[in-house]
C-alpha cells in the first residue's frame, strides 16, 4: 500500500491548525504554554530538515547564546 505524504499547505491541516489556535485562546495561559511546549517537542522529533534549518537560523541570529540556550 502506498503512503501519501501530507502537505503542510493542505486545506484540512490548515483548518485544524486554525481551530487549535482558536481553542488555545480559551485555555489558561499555563496550560496553553504546556501544550505549546508539547507540540514543539513533537515537531522537533518528527521534522529533521525543518529542525536543522531552524537551529541554523537561531545560531545565525543569536550567536551570543550557548548551544544549550538555543535549544
Amino acid at each position: 500500500m502506498a503512503t501519501r505524504k501530507v502537505s503542510i499547505s493542505s486545506p484540512l491541516l490548515g483548518a485544524l491548525v486554525r481551530m487549535v489556535a482558536w481553542l488555545s485562546a480559551w485555555l489558561p495561559l499555563r496550560f496553553s504554554r504546556a501544550l505549546g511546549r508539547l507540540f514543539g517537542q513533537i515537531a522537533a522529533v518528527g521534522r529533521t530538515r525543518l529542525r536543522s534549518v531552524t537551529e541554523l537560523n537561531i545560531a545565525l541570529c543569536l550567536p551570543e547564546l550557548s548551544l544549550g540556550e538555543r535549544r
